[in-house]
């Protein structure tokens, strides 16, 4: 597991690297318009993503097809990709909430306490669209998984833009959520309901992978 482990983090340092400009330019947009909720929502899932990209490269070397010919199961393959996301996904975690503890007390900025708590619910959305994308690419592969998670990734926001629209959305219809007792089970059925997405994502994956010929 572990040389499974270092061998995309080896393969994927220079997209790491990439990653800078794109965290330099959103954290001077962010420092000039007062707005980290963006940058510290976007972060996890821009680490999330580069699984993604790991994938591209095993399907390009043709990595399974010979992983399997060596002394190592399917099942790791998979428990491999999921450590490797969950490792990544800490890392951008990690990486949003630093930004947000330094940036506010050096720009003397309000609103850290909304910041993070905009991470840690971008961070729940994040893990549930991992849990979505790995059994995707592992089915239909790199090329055609990338069209369905962009149609999963819309979908989100069409429905929030149609409720809108429809005027569901109104601070009158939404004044229940500011209730301490409707955040608190809110908190414990998100946190069940992540858990629960990552858990069946890996079981889900596991089959496919065991039925897929290489």
């Amino acid at each position: 597991m572990k040389g499974l482990l270092l061998k995309d983090i080896f393969i994927l340092r220079k997209q790491f690297i990439s990653l800078f400009p794109i965290f330099i330019f959103y954290g001077a947009f962010g420092a000039y318009t007062n707005q980290f909720n963006f940058l510290a929502a976007f972060l996890p899932f821009l680490f999330v993503m580069l699984v993604l990209t790991s994938f591209s490269y095993d399907e390009a070397a043709k990595w399974q097809g010979y992983a399997l010919s060596l002394p190592i199961s399917r099942r790791r393959l998979v428990c491999s990709k999921y450590l490797l996301t969950i490792l990544f996904f800490l890392a951008g975690l990690s990486c949003s909430s630093l930004f947000s503890l330094c940036m506010h007390p050096l720009l003397n900025k309000p609103g850290l306490q909304n910041t993070l708590v905009s991470c840690l619910a971008s961070s729940g959305i994040c893990l549930i669209f991992a849990s979505i994308m790995l059994p995707v690419i592992l089915y239909f592969g790199v090329e055609k998984g990338r069209i369905i998670l962009f149609i999963i990734y819309v979908l989100p926001f069409a429905f929030l833009f149609l409720a809108d629209k429809a005027g569901l959305l109104t601070p009158e219809n939404l004044s229940f959520m500011k209730e301490a007792d409707f955040l608190k089970y809110l908190a414990i059925g998100s946190i069940v309901t992540v858990l629960a997405f990552f858990f069946i994502s890996i079981l889900i994956s596991i089959k496919i992978m065991e039925k897929k010929e290489y």
